[in-house]
């Protein structure tokens, strides 16, 4: 978790994207102390840069400004996507700085130092003070904000720390957290899959038309689910006809967990119950798809790797049930009427 915090405002900075005028309207308040606006811009670019990212994953583009209205990602806009995650991280970060402050938490002569190694590093990846202070100068921020926005890392981290330290439930999860989060978040399925835009491309293809070829997909996929809907064996026509690339490395299925996943596979995934088969076809841009849920393995190489990363996934949310609390508690509030009204662009 610390070293998640620190990547955090790190990437931010390194990925800051220019803003035209600096703008000190107040995003949110905190005790009565604004939050300007100028800071939640700061993490706009972050969650850009994750929603370019999710975006990618599932297929998606964001190339022009009229995508962030149209991509979607996790059932909202990319824009809505990366804004939300902006408030998060505003939030977190401005929470987590002000209880570290309320209980005494101070920065020692070695963090200091970390601050100003670090903004070194920065006016260096811009390629020196004269640029570095222009690309910031256009974000809106000062040398003294990216100052604060370090130190409020650090906060973050000694915060962290200290909970992790002192809270036993920090420090361990227990079987029952993991199984439960397992199961309801993660799904092992087998597919066949038919290509509705084959891979190669040959001549007869290229007679073909994208709408012609998309029917013929469908019809061959079609008659594929009506051979299993009466009875006919899935692994034996997946290995005959599915087109899905990695069949060859997981011929026994696919254990995913929410979000790695296509949405419209996902949602299909989800809604069964193990030993279950989609009995329409499940369409997403690579195809036409025949989903088999599987029983989530108890064991192996693939359980041991989503226990680890469930248990980060439980102790990271215990944290950030606490952050809200203190939130609620310092009477942080979102000013939605300014943030609404920025846009999401992709300069």
């Amino acid at each position: 978790m610390r070293k998640r915090l620190f990547a955090l405002a790190a990437s931010a900075l390194m990925f800051l994207s220019a803003c035209n005028i600096v703008n000190v309207t107040e995003a949110a308040t905190i005790n009565g102390k604004p939050v300007l606006k100028n800071q939640y811009l700061f993490y706009l670019d972050q969650g850009k840069m994750s929603a370019f990212s999710m975006a990618q994953q599932n297929g998606d583009s964001i190339a022009a400004d009229e995508d962030w209205n149209t991509v979607m990602i996790e059932g909202v806009t990319a824009g809505e996507y990366a804004k939300n995650l902006a408030k998060r991280f505003l939030k977190e970060s401005v929470v987590m700085r002000e209880k570290a402050l309320e209980l005494g938490i101070t920065l020692t002569a070695e963090d200091e130092a970390t601050v100003t190694n670090y903004k070194t590093q920065i006016v260096d990846q811009y390629g020196g003070r004269f640029e570095y202070q222009q690309h910031f100068d256009r974000m809106g921020l000062t040398d003294s904000d990216v100052t604060t926005l370090a130190k409020d890392t650090i906060y973050g981290n000694k915060i962290w720390q200290k909970y992790y330290e002192e809270d036993e439930s920090f420090q361990n999860v227990s079987d029952e957290e993991v199984l439960k989060a397992y199961n309801d978040e993660y799904a092992m399925a087998k597919h066949i899959l038919i290509l509705n835009q084959p891979e190669a491309v040959t001549d007869e293809v290229e007679e073909k038309t994208p709408e012609e070829m998309d029917a013929e997909a469908r019809e061959k996929a079609q008659g594929i689910l009506d051979r299993l809907l009466v009875g006919e064996n899935f692994d034996a026509l997946m290995n005959e006809f599915s087109e899905d690339p990695g069949l060859l490395e997981s011929p026994d299925g696919y254990l995913f967990t929410k979000g790695q996943m296509v949405p419209q596979f996902e949602e299909a995934a989800f809604a069964l119950q193990a030993g279950e088969m989609t009995n329409e076809l499940v369409q997403t841009d690579y195809g036409y798809h025949i989903i088999l849920r599987l029983e989530n393995p108890t064991e192996g190489e693939e359980f041991e790797a989503a226990r680890d990363a469930i248990s980060g996934t439980v102790l990271s949310g215990k944290f950030e049930g606490l952050v809200e609390q203190w939130g609620n508690e310092l009477n942080f509030v979102f000013n939605d009427a300014v943030i609404d009204k920025i846009k999401v662009t992709t300069q």
